[in-house]
């Protein structure tokens, strides 16, 4: 492996741990008000993005359940995110090349699809599509 892919590879890790540290110790909650959604503010409706920054804060203190719980989609959005991450750099890591059949041009139809349902969906207001609210 290059000396400059093992130096990114080591910055990249560095900087995921120092942003986690810091998150821990200035807890975003307390410390100054989050601004709030506009869309929501506004209409009343659900985005997609809705309860995202308090997922973040659930997957942060290991509360996995919380973190599905106010925004499914990113939840498995970041989950895969994740994966395609620690795929990048096991290829890195071997000098082999990124597989693209994970981020093409069928999967990312796929996640606007399922991404617009997912709006819809959390804006009905009845039992089982309440539980996408945040």
């Amino acid at each position: 492996m290059k000396s400059m892919h093992k130096l990114y590879l080591l910055l990249s890790i560095d900087a995921m741990l120092l942003f986690v540290l810091t998150w821990f110790i200035f807890q975003p909650n307390t410390l100054f008000s989050l601004p709030k959604c506009v869309l929501n503010e506004t209409t009343g409706l659900f985005c997609p993005s809705c309860g995202a920054t308090r997922m973040a804060v659930h997957l942060l203190k290991l509360q996995v359940w919380d973190a599905i719980k106010n925004n499914l989609l990113i939840f498995f959005t970041f989950s895969y995110l994740c994966f395609l991450y620690i795929l990048w750099h096991v290829c890195l890591f071997k000098n082999k090349k990124f597989p693209q059949i994970y981020f093409n041009n069928k999967i990312l139809f796929a996640y606007v699809t399922v991404v617009i349902l997912f709006s819809v969906l959390r804006n009905i207001p009845y039992f089982p599509f309440t539980l996408l609210q945040p």
